[in-house]
């Protein structure tokens, strides 16, 4: 079996502890977790009101996604897209110059839309 190799170029992150991956990192290295008393929603009937919430985010930029398209996004794949957009812009990626073929992107999600 012949190895391949895998380059991660560009990283991006839409998480309940920073909209973006050095503030991400920053609060990650001093400690901060995340998990507060939940608040999008009455979380009163549940066993447990904390949770990690995602808040504040500024959503997917609009040059991206046009405002029709995102209303019909599960709130979990606009996060996968902002993190995207944010992966390719640190990754410095041009795809008109750029084998599409070569490239992909790896999203994780616990339960999704």
């Amino acid at each position: 079996m012949k190895k391949r190799r895998a380059v991660i170029t560009g990283m991006g992150t839409v998480n309940p502890l920073a909209h973006d991956v050095q503030t991400f990192w920053q609060r990650l290295l001093s400690g901060d977790t995340g998990i507060a008393r939940i608040c999008r929603f009455d979380a009163s009937s549940f066993s447990s009101q904390i949770g990690g919430e995602v808040i504040d985010w500024p959503g997917v930029p609009e040059e991206v996604v046009d405002r029709r398209e995102l209303k019909r996004l599960d709130r979990f794949a606009q996060f996968a897209m902002g993190a995207a957009v944010e992966a390719v812009r640190d990754a410095g990626l041009d795809f008109q110059d750029t084998d599409k073929d070569r490239c992909g992107v790896l999203i994780g999600t616990g339960i999704g839309g």
